[in-house]
């Protein structure tokens, strides 16, 4: 009987692992499906004027605490397509930051952070063209 009652623990245990795992994939896909669906809108408005762009995701760390960006300077680069995919990205999860927070030569490596972040939340990630125009724009006005 113990034998029996062993098999039967292990069968329910194998079942449970697969309802598990299909479960993982269903959802691997969703969020697939959701990031495809993502790129296709961002794409079709990325050089859109502030508010009108969706966003490319929300973060559990929408609290973030950035210096924002001066309206001085929010006015003066309104005009710039850079500027916007630095609004639609980076203002996603925290405060479009103050360009002056750190030098052109510490940005890169702040948005490779920003980067890693943005793929452990599982939202949309940068493109190569996103990173280098955000980059741009945030080296161009970059404490000296």
């Amino acid at each position: 009987m113990t034998l029996l009652r062993a098999c039967g623990l292990l069968l329910l245990a194998a079942v449970l692992l697969a309802a598990v795992l299909s479960h993982r994939e269903t959802r691997r896909k969703e969020r697939m499906r959701d990031v495809a669906a993502a790129q296709s809108e961002l794409r079709a408005t990325r050089l859109a004027p502030p508010g009108s762009a969706p966003q490319a995701g929300i973060s559990a760390r929408a609290n973030i605490d950035v210096a924002e960006l001066p309206d001085r300077l929010a006015a003066r680069l309104h005009d710039n397509p850079d500027f916007h995919r630095l609004i639609h990205r980076c203002g996603v999860c925290h405060a479009t930051p103050d360009p002056a927070l750190h030098t052109a030569e510490e940005w890169p490596a702040v948005i490779a952070q920003m980067s890693r972040m943005i793929d452990d939340a599982g939202l949309l990630p940068l493109s190569p063209a996103d990173s280098a125009a955000v980059l741009r724009t945030l080296a161009e006005h970059a404490s000296r």
